[in-house]
């Protein structure tokens, strides 16, 4: 195992932007425990830096490990297709498609264009939970963001169904290209 580094990584966001906090939990996600990681916010001329509190970070990463667990229980997945300009979705999606079936989960394709709450609600009554094949940037979403539709991201799917290759490292990878 690697040491943490002494320097933290920074973060430099605009608090009153529309994906602020959604961008921070995917930082936090992809960054894990790996480093510790600094906020800085912007109001007029003032400058406000702060550590990223170790129960903040373990509080994402804990909601991001009970998605894993529901993907355990999960007899039907839907694999959301939110993009097919990004490289290696294609690839992605056809593995957890086999990642699934050996698992001896049933899934559904589905593509959307931008994800809302009627959307997914749509097949609801037959998917259990969403697996969300997106650029890096926009596939982390709150699990309570849709109202009981839980939508997760293709690392999850493997660290959930195949923990032999994929152990949990206490970090989840929003890249898959």
């Amino acid at each position: 195992m690697t040491p943490k580094p002494s320097c933290p990584l920074v973060y430099i966001y605009d608090a009153s932007a529309e994906n602020a906090e959604a961008s921070l939990k995917t930082l936090i996600a992809n960054v894990g425990t790996d480093f510790p990681i600094k906020t800085m916010t912007w109001s007029d001329d003032d400058f406000i830096v702060e550590e990223l509190a170790t129960r903040d970070i373990n509080r994402v990463l804990m909601q991001r490990f009970n998605m894993c667990q529901k993907i355990k229980e999960a007899q039907v997945i839907g694999i959301l297709v939110g993009t097919v300009v990004v490289d290696g979705y294609l690839t992605m999606m056809n593995k957890i498609k086999r990642v699934m079936e050996k698992a001896g989960k049933k899934y559904y394709e589905v593509l959307v264009g931008k994800i809302n709450e009627p959307k997914l609600k749509n097949l609801s009554h037959i998917i259990d939970i969403y697996c969300l094949i997106s650029c890096r940037e926009t596939s982390m979403y709150d699990p309570k963001a849709f109202f009981g539709v839980s939508l997760v991201m293709p690392h999850e799917i493997l660290l959930a169904l195949e923990t032999d290759t994929h152990p949990w490292e206490s970090k989840i990878t929003t890249d898959f290209t």
